[in-house]
């Protein structure tokens, strides 16, 4: 069963208990980590709020949703992965994919 705190579009989620992700401590899945499904819905769209958050709760990687079906999404970009890596998080990029059969 997963446990996590969804609080105005941001899941706050324990780390993945991978067994690999275990082992390597240099892993973003090995940090608790932090899912947002829409930047602009997540603390205003304000990296520095996102950023103080996600310090407060111990999170060390953001999970941001970067595409949906076969469409990219634009709210995943260099710029805002380069900030939230200069505050000292991880950063990670998911998909939402369709289908049963999915390219």
């Amino acid at each position: 069963m997963f446990t996590g705190l969804l609080l105005a579009g941001v899941l706050f989620a324990p780390a993945f208990a991978g067994a690999s992700a275990a082992r390597d401590q240099g892993s973003p899945f090995a940090r608790p980590g932090m899912w947002i499904w829409y930047l602009s819905a997540s603390e205003r769209g304000d990296p520095d709020r996102i950023i103080r958050k996600a310090k407060a709760h111990g999170i060390g990687t953001l999970y941001i949703k970067s595409a949906d079906g076969t469409r990219t999404w634009s709210q995943f970009t260099r710029p805002m992965v380069r900030r939230f890596r200069s505050a000292g998080l991880d950063v990670c990029g998911w998909h939402y994919v369709y289908g049963t059969r999915p390219v």
